[in-house]
Order: C-alpha cells, then sequence, then structure tokens
C-alpha cells in the first residue's frame, strides 16, 4: 500500500508540473493582452466620431478588465459619444462595461446604479435583448450581495425575456445563476439540477459562449463539494479549469480546488492551488478576489503556523478596507459627472421634446391657413359658377326678348360690370393679402414668446444645472404662461382670418410714408405704460423735442415701430436699474428727440437724413462692452430678462432701411442711441 501511495503521490506530482506550465501559459495569454490594446489604441487614434470609435471604445474596456481607471475611462468616453452621435447600441454597450467594470472589482453599489440606468435605457429605446441582460446584471448584484429573493425574481425575468427572443445559451446562462442562488442558499440538490439544465442546454454551443459553460462547470463543482462528492467536484472544477480563459476564472476554479482539497485532508495540493490563486488575483488588482483568497489561506494557516495565518488574514482584512474606501472615492469624485451628464441628458431630452411639440404647432398653423386658403379657392371658383350661369340667363333672356329695349340692354351691360368688378374684388390675391397682414401681428406674438420660451429652456437648464429649485420652478411657470399667450394669439389669428372674409384692409408689410414725430410719441408712451403695467412702483420723466418741421420717411412702419419699442424698453430699463441704487437725488429721465440732418460729404448717395436720438440718464454702457451690443444674444441683462436679440433685430431693420443705428461714443452720463433714416 505505501508503494501504491507513494507511485501515486510521484504521478500527482508529475501532473502538477504539467499543470503549472499551462496555467502559466494560459495566464500568459489572456490576463493582459498588450499588443491587442496597442492595436486598438492605434484604430482609436486615427478613428472618427461615428460608431465604429464607440465599438473601439467598449473593446479597449473589455482589454483593461483587470484595470478599473482605465475602464471607467474609455467606458465614459464610449457613453458620452454614443449619446452626442445618437448611437443606442454604443451607449447600452457602454453601460454594460462599466457595470461590470464595477461589478468586477467589488464596487456593488456603483454597479446596481448602473445598472438600473441600463434597464431604463434599454427600455426606453425598446431592445428587448439589452433589457433582459441588464434583469440578469441586477440578478447577479443581488445574489453577490445576498438578497437572494430579489435576485431570484430579476434572474427569472432575464430567462423568461431570453426564452421569448430565442436566445437560448442566454437562457441557460441565467438557469446556472438561479442553480448558483440555490447554493448559496445551501440547497444543493435543488441547484444541481438547475446547473445540470444549464449544461445540457449549452451542448453545440460555438465556441464564443465558452464563458457559461465555464460558470455551469465550476457551480456544479462547488455544488458536489457541499455535497461531500469530491471526485464529481475535482471533475468539473478541473473541467472549468481547462476551459478558463480570464484571471477571474483562474482565480475562482484555483479557489475551489482548493477547498475540496483541504476539505480532503491533501494540504499540499490545497496549498498549491491557494498558491496560484493568490498569485493570479494578487496580478489582477481586484481587491475583492484578494479579499477572498487571503482569508481562505488565513483559515487555512489557522493549525499550522499561526504567524502566517495572522498575515494573511490582516492582508484579507486591509483588502475589504481598501474595497470599502474605493467604493466610497469612486462614489463621491468619479460619478459627480456621470450624475451630472444624466441631468444635462435629461434636460436636453426636455427640451428636444419641447422642440418637436413647437414644430408640430407650426405645422398645424400652416395648415389650417391652407385650408383656409382653399376653402377661399373654392368660395371663389363657386361665385365664379353662379356669375357664369346668371350671366348666361341674363343673355338667353335677350335672345328670346329682341323686343327689349335698348335701356334694357344697357341695364344688363350694368350689371355685367357689377358682376365682374365684384369678381375682381373677391379675387384670391386682394384676400391672400389681406390674411397675411391682419395675422402677420398675432404671428409674430407667437414667435416671439416662442423665442422666449427657447431662452427660458436654456436658463432653466442653468438653474437645474446649479440646483436652484426654487428660480428653476419660476422659470417652467414662465414658459406655461407663455405658452398660454402662444394658444391666446393662435386663437386671435383664427378670429382674424375669419374676419377677413367679410372685409379686406389694404396693402401690408410695404413702405409708406411715416411720420416719425407721430411713431416716436406713439412707442414712448406705449414703452412706458407698459413698464407700469410690469411694475407698478415704477416711476420716470420723459420728455421729448420733435422737429415740426421734420419731413416723413418712406418706411415700414410696424418695423421702425419695434426698433423705437425695444431702445425706449432698453432706456427705461436703464433708468430704472439705476434708482435701485441711487435712491436719494436722482430723477430717472428719458428723452426722444428728431431733427433733419443734411447729407455728409462721405455719404455716397447724397441724401438727407431724419435723425432720431433716443437718450436716458442711467448708468451707461461700459466701453468693454460697446462693440457687443449689436451682436446676436449679448446682453447685461440679468438671466431671464433679456435674451440679447432686441439691438441685433433693430440694427438689421435699421440697415434694410438703408439707415444706421449706431451708439453716442461721448455720452458724459447715461447711453444715447442715434438712428438716422434716409429721407
Amino acid at each position: 500500500m505505501k508503494k501504491i501511495a507513494l507511485g501515486f503521490i510521484f504521478f500527482a506530482a508529475i501532473q502538477v508540473c504539467f499543470s503549472q506550465q499551462r496555467i502559466e501559459n494560459e495566464l500568459n495569454k489572456y490576463l493582459v493582452d498588450s499588443a491587442a490594446i496597442a492595436q486598438l489604441q492605434r484604430k482609436l487614434h486615427n478613428s472618427k466620431e461615428d460608431s465604429s470609435r464607440v465599438d473601439i471604445l467598449t473593446d479597449l474596456v473589455r482589454q483593461y478588465s483587470n484595470n478599473l481607471d482605465s475602464g471607467l475611462y474609455y467606458s465614459f468616453m464610449a457613453l458620452n459619444l454614443s449619446r452626442k452621435i445618437n448611437y443606442h447600441k454604443g451607449e447600452l454597450l457602454a453601460l454594460l462595461g462599466l457595470e461590470n467594470s464595477l461589478r468586477h472589482h467589488g464596487l456593488l453599489l456603483k454597479a446596481f446604479n448602473i445598472s438600473h440606468k441600463g434597464l431604463q435605457v434599454s427600455t426606453r429605446y425598446q431592445d428587448k435583448f439589452f433589457e433582459a441582460t441588464f434583469l440578469g446584471e441586477l440578478g447577479i448584484l443581488y445574489r453577490d450581495s445576498g438578497v437572494f429573493p430579489e435576485a431570484m425574481k430579476y434572474l427569472k425575468r432575464a430567462m423568461d425575456l431570453y426564452d421569448s427572443l430565442g436566445e437560448k445559451y442566454f437562457s441557460a446562462y441565467q438557469l446556472n445563476n438561479i442553480g448558483e442562488v440555490y447554493l448559496l442558499k445551501n440547497q444543493p440538490d435543488t441547484a444541481l439540477l438547475r446547473c445540470r439544465l444549464a449544461l445540457k442546454g449549452m451542448e453545440g454551443a460555438p465556441p464564443g459562449f465558452f464563458w457559461i459553460t465555464f460558470y455551469t462547470c465550476l457551480n456544479m463543482g462547488n455544488i458536489f463539494m457541499l455535497q461531500a462528492n469530491y471526485d464529481s467536484s475535482l471533475y468539473y472544477l478541473k473541467t472549468a479549469k481547462q476551459i478558463a480563459r480570464f484571471n477571474d476564472h483562474q482565480v475562482y476554479t484555483n479557489l475551489s480546488i482548493a477547498k475540496v482539497f483541504d476539505r480532503t485532508g491533501m494540504r499540499d495540493s490545497s496549498l498549491y492551488y491557494a498558491s496560484e490563486a493568490n498569485r493570479v488575483a494578487f496580478a489582477t488588482g481586484a481587491y475583492s478576489f484578494n479579499a477572498d483568497v487571503n482569508d481562505f489561506l488565513g483559515k487555512f494557516y489557522q493549525d499550522k503556523d499561526i504567524n502566517e495565518s495572522i498575515n494573511f488574514t490582516r492582508r484579507s482584512l486591509a483588502y475589504k478596507d481598501s474595497l470599502y474606501r474605493q467604493s466610497v472615492i469612486f462614489g463621491f469624485e468619479n460619478f459627480d459627472e456621470l450624475d451630472e451628464q444624466e441631468k444635462q441628458f435629461e434636460i436636453q431630452s426636455a427640451q428636444a421634446a419641447y422642440q418637436f411639440k413647437a414644430r408640430l404647432i407650426g405645422l398645424l398653423t400652416g395648415v389650417l391657413v391652407l385650408l383656409i386658403i382653399i376653402g377661399i379657392l373654392v368660395r371663389n371658383y363657386r361665385q365664379k359658377q353662379r356669375s357664369i350661369i346668371l350671366l348666361n340667363k341674363q343673355k338667353d333672356e335677350i335672345n328670346s326678348a329682341k323686343e327689349k329695349t335698348e335701356i334694357a340692354l344697357s341695364d344688363l351691360k350694368a350689371t355685367q360690370s357689377q358682376l365682374i368688378q365684384s369678381e375682381k374684388m373677391a379675387s384670391l390675391g386682394e384676400l391672400t393679402a389681406g390674411i397675411a397682414h391682419e395675422i402677420q401681428n398675432p404671428l409674430n406674438f407667437i414667435n416671439n414668446f416662442s423665442e422666449v420660451n427657447a431662452e427660458l429652456v436654456e436658463e432653466l437648464k442653468e438653474e437645474l444645472a446649479t440646483g436652484d429649485k426654487q428660480a428653476a420652478e419660476k422659470i417652467a411657470n414662465n414658459i406655461k404662461d407663455n405658452q398660454e399667450k402662444i394658444t391666446f394669439h393662435g386663437n386671435r389669428a383664427d378670429a382674424i382670418v375669419k374676419g377677413m372674409l367679410l372685409h379686406s384692409r389694404g396693402r401690408s408689410g410695404e413702405k409708406e410714408l411715416a411720420d416719425i414725430n407721430v411713431l416716436c410719441d406713439e412707442y414712448l408712451r406705449l414703452a412706458f405704460h407698459g413698464f407700469r403695467a410690469k411694475d407698478k412702483s415704477f416711476s420716470a420723466k420723459f420728455n421729448t423735442a420733435f422737429d415740426p418741421d421734420l419731413p416723413k420717411v418712406n418706411a415700414v412702419r410696424q418695423d421702425i415701430g419695434r426698433v423705437l419699442l425695444n431702445l425706449i424698453n432698453n432706456a427705461f430699463y436703464a433708468v430704472r436699474e439705476k434708482a435701485k441704487n441711487h435712491p436719494d437725488g436722482y430723477e430717472p429721465t428719458v428723452l426722444i428727440s428728431t431733427k433733419k440732418v443734411k447729407a455728409s460729404p462721405e455719404d455716397r448717395t447724397g441724401r438727407d437724413k431724419v435723425e432720431i436720438r433716443v437718450k436716458d440718464n442711467g448708468d451707461g454702457i461700459p466701453d468693454e462692452h460697446r462693440e457687443k451690443i449689436f451682436q446676436p444674444f449679448f446682453t447685461t441683462k440679468p438671466t431671464g430678462q433679456g435674451a440679447g436679440l432686441g439691438l441685433s433685430m433693430s440694427y438689421d431693420i435699421v440697415k434694410a432701411h438703408g439707415g444706421e443705428l449706431s451708439v453716442e461714443e461721448n455720452a458724459k452720463e447715461g447711453t444715447t442711441f442715434l438712428v438716422r433714416l434716409p429721407i
């Protein structure tokens, strides 16, 4: 018997040597593939910002499974780029890679958060495969956290969804995970039944699914170990070891085999495999792997070498402490950016939905106008047909009554002339022009409030980014009020169109001789009362100095009125702001004056001009802002009180009239705007 035992030990030693060499080859092949990483880095450097770049980034995430920092870095890059180019599959792959990196390194809480986000995104995109994948990841996380009821719920949902998609191998993987839950619940018989069914379901699977077979064999080995069937346990564990390709696979299999040999009293073999597991775990740098292996080695040396036992136990505690601190650090430092990105992403999604709604309203308005025009054309056609019938009837009456006098013939001609004139008055051109003129104002209001809403959405985005909930709610209420105004003016446009069917006004949108003095006086009072309506405490002195002999100007009254209203509103705003800071002895004043200006020698047109001067005694415009005031979207007003478009649009309107809009450079106090229009 001793000879047989010695022979067995010798044979086992030879096998260990061969096994050692095989393990070294596998580890060198799969721990870190530097050549593959270098090739992917070159591809990344030469790639464009498209879906292929996202695929390269997700490949890098898989290559850096041992490096948490690099894995997270490339996961975030893939996630941001996928959302930028609207690549849904890339976004889901990036979230899955991020979750796997976190779970691989024991950061279960953050992995939970990412898995829930992945489940939400896959549901939003109606991607059933990734929905099943993230359900399975949540089940695994609950299993690893010891929350078995939740683990079973998510794993069964994932398995059922994979079955409905015809993904039998992924369904077998979830069945294996369910078996592992029963194993952890100390129900080996039920666990063995599930894992055997999973292993049978993997028959004929392509080589790419080796990892499912690996985990199934690993679980069956652990189940047989729990049942004290050590021969079967070693068979399945060594089978798992033969197909293992990754570092975490090596840790799992070596540690389980070490536990089997420890239970059978083969301490040297147990120590050998535990040492291999420790070496691979140390190479990965994952705290969770190292904590498990050192914990086993600490218990292994309890009755042999108390000092070694203490050393390994201390290492295990140190790894667990590092794992906890790593979770806290990543919770406070690395994921603030992700939370901010999610908030910005939600804001952008809401803004896109709002823009779509605005476009839809615009489209429906256009369809309504088109239907009205079609109705007018049909009505005119019918009226014309009735006129033709009436003319033919009168003609027949004339032909059948030759005895009628010339007076009757004259009456008939007069009737014909009246019908033709009526037809001309009801022509489409006149009615279309009338409709366009009358609905211009309400449409301007609709467009202006839509622009304001777009600005408010941007301000809402800023307030949400700063976390000012009260300001955000206020802006949201403003958006709602503006939307009600848009609806009001849309109804007003509808009423105007109906009114125009009864009566047509003259031409619109055309230049005509306009009395600038009258326009200035009208819009000065309109602006003042507008400020009073918004702020009952507002008070200001406004004066006029109009040239009584000022010639009229050929201009579009509505456009020039808009320019005057913008300049006067700015003046009232300036004096009101100064009054808040200088309550004693300060009298807010706005002056508007007009005069005729001779053409300068540099003016090639040689035309005299009408000059409008809008002056206030506010704080004035700083020199660094003077050259920017006519740029679109530049404003010095607080957020929510201006979009920076008023002066820009006014400048374009004046230019379109062949005039000039400028600000006086040598104003001693306050601000003076000059408008010059050609006579």
